[in-house]
């Protein structure tokens, strides 16, 4: 009886631990899109070099975007997107501008 109720201990923590990692997978994939979205934004209205944009994404929650465009590599212009909560930053993505793709 003992094997049993361990052997569906284990099963029940097992199906809990892998629902969370598709969870967080799934919302991670979901950020990223987000941030490239905003990347698209913002390229679409050609900022200034060096500039930067904060698009609200929640304010009651206090979440934001921050885009900024800087130079990638060989002088290529870029985009660095960041998701922010509450004045802390979290996830971040880097894009080359498409017309310099």
């Amino acid at each position: 009886m003992l094997i049993l109720a361990l052997l569906v201990g284990t099963f029940a923590v097992s199906t809990t631990r892998h629902a969370s990692n598709e969870r967080h997978h799934t919302l991670h994939h979901q950020s990223i899109m987000v941030l490239e979205s905003a990347i698209e934004a913002v390229e679409q209205s050609d900022p200034d070099p060096g500039s930067t944009l904060r698009l609200p994404l929640d304010q009651n929650s206090n979440r934001w975007i921050l885009v900024e465009s800087v130079d990638g590599p060989d002088t290529k212009r870029q985009y660095q997107a960041t998701l922010y909560h509450n004045d802390q930053p979290g996830l971040s993505i880097q894009r080359l501008a498409r017309s310099d793709s």
